[in-house]
């Protein structure tokens, strides 16, 4: 219990008056003369009184009053769409939406909100080490359930009911290892051991110490394609918070060869 208080507080600062902030938070901010888009670290506030703030070194640069909330959502995805309202506009991009791009599949938390009965959005980038906290802070501090987007959804919906893959494709190897390694970085795995007709790869445990899953590609010729096999390997330290992501990979892997 100990070791989690400190896990806890490792990310979740407590302010006065009983707000909660986190740190590890990033979104896109308007920098210089001409306003560009860059994303930064920012501070997320859930305040006491129910509301939102995002500061910027501390500087406020997003505040959302509780009764302004109309809706919280959480998404597990590669990209998310972005409204930013003021922030958009201050960059004077108009209302148009701006795509948030990154190499990996990132944590999404999506505030909706209104100003004079106009819908915004404000979408924030979470970190894998505390974004179950920030949901928890959101729902307590809001009292709004915070919904489960249905294209992302977590690590539980994504590899919910994942088996190891043995099948044959009709893929020639080389185009199944091109696509299988783009699958791999797509499920946030970072590639370790490569070797003719093998791939791994390596994720972490979100918010835990020790190693995650290690995903194991491999493939061999068989007629005109490709015989693959994808296969999770947990370990023992933590195998009980650990998913399989063995079908995840394939089907992603799939989808590229079919693309």
């Amino acid at each position: 219990m100990r070791r989690l208080l400190i896990l806890v507080l490792a990310f979740v600062w407590t302010l006065p008056a009983e707000d909660v902030a986190f740190q590890k938070v990033r979104m896109l901010v308007p920098e210089g003369k001409k306003g560009r888009l860059v994303e930064r670290q920012v501070d997320l506030v859930f305040t006491d009184g129910g509301g939102v703030r995002v500061l910027r070194k501390g500087a406020e640069i997003k505040s959302v009053p509780a009764a302004n909330i109309d809706k919280i959502s959480y998404d597990f995805a590669k990209r998310h769409r972005v409204a930013e309202g003021a922030i958009v506009m201050a960059a004077s991009l108009g209302a148009g939406a701006v795509t948030m791009l990154t190499k990996t599949t990132s944590h999404w938390l999506a505030v909706e909100y209104h100003e004079a009965n106009e819908p915004k959005l404000l979408t924030l980038r979470l970190d894998k080490s505390d974004y179950r906290a920030v949901i928890s802070a959101a729902e307590a501090r809001t009292g709004k359930k915070v919904e489960i987007a249905t294209q992302g959804g977590g690590p539980e919906r994504v590899t919910k009911g994942s088996t190891n893959v043995d099948q044959v494709v009709a893929f020639p190897v080389e185009k199944v290892e091109a696509a299988a390694r783009k699958a791999m970085e797509a499920n946030s795995c970072t590639i370790g051991k490569q070797e003719p007709g093998l791939l791994d790869c390596n994720r972490p445990v979100d918010g835990e110490i020790y190693k995650g899953e290690k995903v194991v590609v491999t493939f061999t010729p068989e007629g005109a394609g490709t015989h693959v096999r994808v296969e999770t390997r947990k370990g023992v330290m933590g195998r009980a918070m650990k998913k399989n992501w063995s079908k995840p990979v394939f089907d992603e892997m799939m989808r590229l060869l079919a693309s």
